[in-house]
């Protein structure tokens, strides 16, 4: 006051009021909610502490029995977490030393050990292995909030039935009719329906004098209490409304409409914390809370009045959306960044909340030494803060708020992820590429622009191939090392007898074929015992190994029994990859489209696939292929072959009738048509288009000039027995007459 005039001085006041605030602050932080609500009316902090001295400036002395009454009666609340539970007994604690009468760190940790829960029996096993001087509160708390953590994921929130079981035993619940339990029909304990009976009698009967040969539960009729109708209709009418009250309970559980998460809130904070740098970790919070909309990262918003948290006195704040927030904490006096996601953003809560229990779920460990608190991450310390309050510690962190481009600023050329997306995913080197050479007008990237690593989800769903195959095998070095084994079919059209399979056995060392023909696939089993019989027997060698595809031929027990009594091995292709049994599959298709050439360049009916299959292994087997410079049946016989004796496919031929088949006057000779080579005979294979049956004769005079012409009346299968094959041109061959048995 100057000269009777008063000078304002604003900043001064403002700067007393911020200090009175932010007391404000502190005191309603640290102290209880009951002792909460007896400041509402205070208007400074001076008279905040003035209540506050009044209620406390007792003879502490007086209090000493009722406080240690306190903590040595105290159990684990059903509502508390672990962190609830710490804090609870240290507050008590720290109470009976105001009052001197000090509580012993071992004692503490005793008490926290003993009132735990029955699921963490082991952790309390586990916990007495520590040694004696490595025990302390701050690991004790930490070994607890992890322990709780892994529980949670491990029955994945629900809580454990013993746990359940104790907190009914210790906390019972208390009807209005004094029962404990649920049950509102005078049953014991709600247990009715467990053992024994509800002994509550109807009214008629309860004056009744009691009669052994009546009913001892209602007295009402000669009848057993197991088979009373009025008590089952009880029980089950019991069972009925605690049916309905687990569900009501479930679904206020999960419902978004009833989601309460509780955090330090009054009315002396909704006004005060407005500034963005003050962050505290609160034990007390499910969840992270700010007030503040810029300094989200992804939002997302949350319709209004579906989600809403609680606060001190019992006020229900508003959540109006969650994402994430980035900070820039301090640690050591270095600088990093950190991001925390899920925060919720509720408008009117006046501060910014970390919560504990949240940060342990994402496997950061949370440790307590004296006053200070530490966020790890891989044994990293990310963030510290300092104890301000009972549950309260204010963070060395920093709020980031994200940097919105103006709009008269040049905006930032778009990534190459950008392009690759707008470019409907082309290759991100072939944009780079482009932008290079300015082959197009508006393209531009940053200059130090990268490929990027990261996969791109719609590039894997779209464009996603089979790993690539290796080129080039390594060949077995003698013969029956390998064999490689394929079945083919159904055709669409039997042989003449009967068959609609063929399997084909390769030997890798020497690429000789050998092929059987199947009614059922159930014969194939028999038949490499056959094979390797016969391999055997021409070779005096054994099989090693048998490859083939992953179908069911070979799966049956008693083959799998006469392998491994033979000492065979057994390889299978992995499922739908027939690149790796590529040697049999090539080989089917090399005899599949060789028999389909012979068919169709003779116009022979395709009931005789089965004799095209077989001539064309037997020439195969005679002709030289890349993989190896001699032909297939040198390297398994150990000589040359002789193909003086090869035929036209088709050709007509005229075999001879042996004399005890004809009379007197009939013909010599019979007209068919070659079919191929015998296997067991040095004799050549006919068809004959009268009888439709396949002769074997040595005697014959081949005319290789004409060739089976069907009948204007027969009709011709429109369907091809090999299926995806290809059909090629005849080609044009000498032809020869000439009277050649096979020798």
């Amino acid at each position: 006051m100057i000269d009777d005039e008063l000078v304002p001085h604003d900043a001064e006041r403002m700067d007393w009021i911020r200090r009175d605030i932010l007391a404000r602050n502190y005191l309603v932080a640290t102290i209880e909610s009951q002792q909460q609500r007896s400041l509402i009316n205070c208007r400074t902090a001076y008279e905040m502490w003035t209540r506050l001295s009044a209620q406390h400036l007792r003879n502490a002395v007086e209090n000493q029995h009722v406080l240690q009454q306190k903590f040595f009666e105290y159990q684990y609340q059903p509502e508390h977490d672990i962190m609830a539970h710490i804090t609870e007994v240290e507050t008590m604690a720290s109470m009976l030393s105001d009052v001197e009468a000090p509580v012993s760190e071992i004692q503490i940790m005793t008490k926290i050990l003993c009132t735990l829960p029955p699921s963490y029996r082991s952790f309390t096993t586990a916990w007495d292995s520590v040694p004696a001087h490595e025990k302390t509160i701050a690991l004790l708390t930490s070994r607890l909030l992890k322990e709780e953590t892994m529980a949670k994921r491990w029955t994945r929130g629900q809580k454990d039935t013993n746990d359940a079981a104790f907190f009914a035993h210790n906390f019972p619940t208390i009807t209005p009719n004094g029962a404990r339990g649920n049950r509102t029909d005078g049953g014991r304990g709600g247990r009715g329906n467990r053992r024994g009976y509800n002994r509550r009698r109807p009214e008629s009967s309860r004056h009744r004098p009691y009669n052994p040969n009546y009913c001892s539960y209602c007295q009402l009729g000669p009848h057993k209490a197991i088979h009373c109708r009025g008590r089952i209709k009880e029980e089950a009418d019991a069972k009925a409304r605690d049916d309905a009250a687990a569900a009501s309970d479930k679904k206020k559980a999960t419902s978004p409409e009833e989601n309460s998460d509780f955090s330090f809130l009054s009315e002396f904070t909704c006004f005060t914390a407005r500034s963005i740098d003050d962050w505290y970790a609160d034990s007390g919070a499910t969840q992270h809370m700010s007030g503040q909309r810029s300094l989200f990262r992804n939002f997302v918003p949350v319709k209004p009045n579906t989600w809403f948290v609680n606060g001190i006195g019992g006020a229900r704040l508003q959540v109006l959306g969650h994402g994430e927030i980035v900070f820039k904490a301090k640690v050591n006096g270095s600088e990093h960044s950190v991001s925390v996601s899920m925060v919720l953003y509720v408008p009117n809560i006046g501060t910014n909340l970390l919560s504990i229990a949240a940060v342990t779920e994402v496997r950061i460990t949370v440790h307590f030494i004296d006053s200070f608190v530490k966020f790890n991450r891989n044994d990293k310390t990310v963030i510290v803060g300092e104890r301000i309050g009972r549950n309260l510690y204010h963070l060395a962190i920093t709020a980031a708020k994200p940097v919105e481009t103006a709009y008269f600023m040049t905006p930032a050329a778009p990534s190459l992820a950008v392009w690759h997306q707008r470019f409907a995913h082309v290759s991100c080197r072939k944009i780079a590429k482009m932008a290079a050479q300015q082959l197009v007008k508006g393209l531009t990237i940053p200059a130090n622009a990268v490929i990027p690593s990261q996969p791109c989800p719609g590039c894997i769903a779209g464009k996603m191939e089979r790993s690539p195959f290796p080129t080039g095998r390594t060949r077995a070095v003698q013969i029956g090392q390998l064999i490689h084994s394929d079945v083919c079919g159904p055709m669409h059209v039997e042989t003449p007898g009967g068959a609609k399979f063929f399997v084909m056995f390769t030997d890798d060392y020497s690429g000789f074929r050998t092929v059987y023909f199947l009614k059922f696939k159930s014969e194939v089993a028999d038949c490499f015992k056959d094979y390797a019989e016969h391999l055997h027997t021409e070779t005096r060698q054994k099989i090693h190994t048998l490859r083939k595809d992953n179908g069911g031929e070979y799966t049956g027990h008693s083959f799998r029994a006469w392998l491994s009594e033979q000492g065979i091995r057994y390889e299978t292709s992995a499922p739908h990859t027939p690149e790796q049994n590529g040697v049999s599959e090539r080989a089917n298709r090399t005899i599949v489209e060789g028999a389909r050439s012979l068919l169709h360049a003779k116009h022979l009916p395709l009931e005789l696939w089965g004799e095209a299959i077989s001539c064309a292994v037997y020439v195969l087997n005679r002709v030289t292929s890349k993989a190896a410079p001699n032909t297939p049946f040198q390297n398994w016989y150990g000589t040359k072959p002789d193909v003086s004796n090869l035929r036209i496919f088709g050709s007509t031929a005229y075999i001879h009738v042996p004399k005890i088949e004809r009379r007197k006057l009939d013909s010599k000779s019979l007209r068919c048509y070659f079919v191929g080579y015998s296997d067991s005979q040095k004799a050549y294979r006919f068809w004959d288009p009268i009888s439709r049956k396949i002769k074997t004769s040595r005697d014959v005079i081949f005319d290789e000039q004409i060739f089976y012409t069907p009948a204007p009346t027969s009709t011709q299968p429109n369907e091809d027995p090999f299926n995806h094959l290809i059909l090629h041109p005849s080609i044009p061959t000498k032809v020869s007459t000439i009277n050649s048995p096979l020798l």
